[in-house]
């Protein structure tokens, strides 16, 4: 990733509560637009630390969001996210939380640069296409890899190792806004 290329937005704040969902809403969309239009910008995180929704609510709220331009693929993070262990897929929940309830806002063509082209394109049909062909024959998809290596890194490191360093961050975000 290139210097420069994330980006953190607040929206909201205070202790406003949900405040109006309709105003965060529209900042959220207006910031949404004002991001796409940042070419050098490849992952943006709106930060939203007055709202006390439950993840489900959250992640409810935020789908016109998600939709709000296509320039981008969002994911939801949230301090409650729930999660299973058992396999990797339902694991990404755990790593799906954050201090305050976030959206991810990931650029599409640096998905797109990860996945590699698609459709029709022309072959080199020398000796070193064809070894780059074989190695990328076993490559799984970005979501898949980052779903395997954080699980990986949930077996390895354990549990309650990775709880911990969520409890700390949780408790100095309460300690920051006052409410411990």
């Amino acid at each position: 990733m290139k210097a420069g290329a994330v980006a953190r937005q607040v929206i909201g704040g205070g202790d406003a509560g949900d405040g109006d969902a309709v105003a965060l809403a529209a900042a959220a969309r207006a910031a949404i637009d004002a991001l796409a239009r940042d070419e050098k910008i490849e992952v943006a995180l709106l930060i939203f630390p007055s709202v006390t929704m439950s993840a489900a609510a959250f992640d409810q709220w935020c789908a016109p969001l998600r939709a709000a331009n296509p320039a981008f693929v969002a994911a939801v993070f949230h301090p409650e996210t729930p999660y299973e262990l058992a396999t990797a897929a339902q694991a990404v929940g755990f790593f799906r939380r954050a201090p305050d309830p976030t959206l991810q806002l990931v650029r599409q063509s640096v998905l797109d640069a990860l996945r590699g082209a698609g459709g029709k394109m022309l072959f080199d049909f020398s000796a070193a296409a064809w070894a780059e062909l074989k190695k990328r024959e076993h490559r799984l998809p970005p979501s898949e890899r980052i779903a395997r290596d954080n699980h990986e890194l949930l077996v390895r490191e354990g549990v309650s190792t990775l709880q911990a360093i969520y409890d700390d961050i949780r408790a100095d975000r309460e300690r920051s806004y006052g409410g411990g």
